[in-house]
């Protein structure tokens, strides 16, 4: 049960996500938020005491919602690399149904390195991501036990290297075409390539 401030920071930051994802994480201000929810700005550094802190409660409302949406509901998998297939293939699902998403975390990530945040105040976001994580872990670890998966590699290694892979590739097409030849594939077929390779990669072959 929320008590009214939760309430009210709830829907401060769901107000928050509708700035960001229609104006840009960097042209949104607390005046602009203030406006946007019928509070003052004094009422707003009242609950956040600043932009940034805003914004991460967002990302991590936003990575808790597309795990509730797409990772939580999932059945069990006959094998363990069919379930690191389907964790992969969320970016092709993101893709059609939440590119407001997409872009506002590639832009989340930037706006972090470019502000130099302290790892502090990322520790609740961090466990969100882990939280992600563990689905894939979970997956791998039984492709490992069913053998589907090869042995002789380091799995964080390679979940890193392919998600941040294909993060960029989601930032580049969210961002829109910018010269003529952006347009000459369609988005999917280049998703699906890299979660081939990256299937193919760990998939023991008897």
């Amino acid at each position: 049960m929320f008590n009214q401030r939760e309430r009210d920071d709830d829907y401060i930051i769901k107000t928050s996500e509708e700035l960001f994802f229609k104006s840009g994480i960097n042209n949104v201000t607390i005046e602009d938020i203030a406006k946007k929810s019928g509070y003052g700005a004094a009422t707003i550094y009242r609950h956040f005491k600043n932009k940034t802190n805003i914004l991460i409660k967002c990302a991590i409302d936003v990575w808790t919602t597309l795990f509730n949406k797409y990772y939580a509901p999932s059945s069990e998998f006959v094998r363990g690399i069919d379930g690191v297939r389907f964790f992969f293939s969320i970016f092709d699902s993101i893709l059609d149904n939440n590119r407001d998403a997409a872009r506002f975390i590639t832009e989340f990530d930037s706006y972090l390195m470019t502000n130099k945040v302290n790892p502090r105040e990322l520790k609740d976001y961090d466990d969100v991501l882990l939280k992600v994580k563990g689905f894939f872990d979970k997956e791998y670890a039984r492709g490992l036990v069913d053998e589907t998966i090869r042995k002789d590699l380091d799995r964080d290694v390679y979940y890193f290297a392919v998600n941040r892979a294909l993060f960029m590739l989601v930032e580049k097409l969210t961002s829109g075409p910018i010269v003529k030849s952006d347009k000459l594939i369609d988005e999917k077929p280049q998703v699906d390539l890299i979660i081939d390779m990256a299937i193919n990669y760990i998939k023991n072959v008897k």
